[in-house]
């Protein structure tokens, strides 16, 4: 929607502390003896990322910085686009990805497009003459985004499903609960088979109906008369890469089906990962004993 590209900065600003205090307000009103903190807000337009963490690891989180990245009209406004946080945890290294792509079913190679300037334009950085993210890029080769241990890519990616099968047919099958067929025509599916985006990256088995597009307000797709027939899609998705995939496991990937704010329905996953924690004592007694070693053998 074009009427996102000029809202006020300042008010969607304010939108952004709103849902960050609601948000952590929620977080804390869970249990007195799990308090969270906020790590670092991001936004651009209408995409919000925030990163908690509980109280009890916040001082072993180190190394924290954001960016955006415009995409869309004329490349770079930010109507589309993608907001990322990045950190280090005890002594791993992690960032979070939440971006919005280019809509419309027929527009795959836009969504690709996107994918690719956001990977290329992130950099993290506190100022202009903070060389973090160059060090970074030029001693890995890679864009900073990927030179983590653990990468969370998530968002309106709107991907559709393929132009092949009717929208009356992707209707039908949606709505029976029956629509393994429709994954596999799941552009978002089809285009990392090719390989064009999100090498590398893992998604977990999609078990909820499409997430897009319903009536607002309602757990039913949006068929009325006077709107646009769009075909449903899963359009939201959650996807990760580590470097070592043995030391991260998705527990759940499900949709909130009864929340009906949008005329999408959210998605949500819990991962259990596995940092590495370098204890400073062992550490040393192992420094020192290897000169022991060393001198011993002279």
């Amino acid at each position: 929607n074009a009427v996102n590209v000029v809202v006020n900065s300042t008010l969607s600003a304010q939108r952004s502390s709103s849902w960050e205090d609601a948000i952590l307000g929620a977080l804390n009103s869970q249990s007195p003896a799990h308090q969270y903190k906020v790590v670092l807000e991001k936004h651009l337009v209408g995409i919000l990322l925030v990163v908690f963490v509980k109280v009890e690891h916040a001082e072993y989180v180190k190394e924290v910085h954001g960016a955006t990245a415009g995409v869309g009209i004329m490349g770079m406004m930010g109507n589309k686009g993608g907001a990322a946080i990045r950190l280090g945890y005890y002594d791993s290294t992690l960032c979070f990805v939440c971006a919005h792509l280019a809509a419309h079913r027929e527009n795959v190679a836009g969504r690709n497009a996107d994918y690719l300037n956001i990977l290329s334009k992130i950099e993290f950085r506190d100022s202009e003459n903070d060389a973090y993210a160059n060090d970074i890029r030029h001693l890995s080769g890679e864009p900073p985004i990927l030179n983590h241990d653990f990468v969370f890519w998530l968002g309106d990616l709107n991907y559709r499903i393929n132009e092949e099968i009717s929208v009356e047919a992707v209707f039908q099958r949606a709505e029976s609960g029956v629509f393994g067929d429709l994954l596999q025509l799941d552009q978002l599916n089809v285009e990392r088979k090719r390989g064009n985006v999100f090498r590398g990256f893992e998604e977990g088995r999609i078990a909820f109906p499409p997430t897009y597009k319903f009536q607002a307000g309602t757990m039913q797709y949006e068929k009325r008369p006077e709107k646009k027939l769009r075909a449903p899609a899963w359009c939201d998705r959650i996807l990760w890469k580590a470097k070592n995939p043995d030391h991260i496991v998705q527990q759940t990937y499900c949709a909130a089906m009864a929340l009906d704010l949008s005329d999408h329905k959210p998605v949500h996953a819990t991962f259990e990962v596995q940092v590495r924690h370098q204890v400073e004592a062992k550490k040393t007694q192992v420094i020192r004993e290897i000169m022991m070693q060393l001198d011993s053998g002279k």
